[in-house]
């Protein structure tokens, strides 16, 4: 069995209008919405005080027991600096900005769809759907989810994006 590594998910928006897509797209990680900063200042009010925002537009939230780590990418956009890309590790300490990090009162990061840190790779496919791309190369294997068809995307065209990705890495299970 394969088990699920860091999501790697720049998840971007809701739902798949127009555009034929054969999987389910995600656009929250823990309550936290792509383009939406009044769903950040709800989980971390003071975020834009972090030393180097938006310079280094990047923060880490820790779960309450700190094995998860959820970065959060900004980017300019229609609400100054908006959430457009969620990580989804296991925390690596050393790696950690202290100064940029905040713990949460959150248990487990996960998606809208109930994605999380160390999901089957079977179960992600239930989930999301078959509209994937297999990348393996060894380890990790990577499947990748992508809606990116601007001209008949109505998804993509309501959130002005060019691409929606969704990136899941799996180990083979030990």
């Amino acid at each position: 069995m394969k088990k699920i590594l860091p999501i790697l998910v720049s998840i971007i928006p809701l739902v798949c209008f127009g555009q034929k897509s054969e999987f389910r797209p995600d656009v929250s990680v823990a309550g936290i919405r792509l383009q939406d900063v009044s769903t950040v200042e709800l989980k971390f009010p003071h975020y834009r005080e972090l030393p180097d925002f938006p310079i280094a537009a990047e923060i880490f939230l820790l779960n309450s027991d700190e094995s998860e780590t959820l970065t959060i990418s900004f980017y300019p956009g229609a609400d100054a600096y908006s959430p457009m890309e969620f990580h989804v590790t296991s925390t690596v300490k050393k790696q950690l900005n202290k100064s940029k990090t905040v713990k949460l009162n959150v248990s487990r990061f996960k998606t809208e769809n109930n994605i999380k840190l160390n999901i089957l790779k079977d179960d992600l496919i239930k989930i999301m759907g078959k509209g994937f791309k297999l990348e393996n190369y060894g380890e990790p294997e990577i499947v990748k989810y992508r809606i990116n068809n601007v001209e008949t995307s109505d998804f993509l065209e309501s959130y002005g994006l060019t691409e929606y990705f969704a990136d899941f890495a799996f180990q083979k299970a030990t």
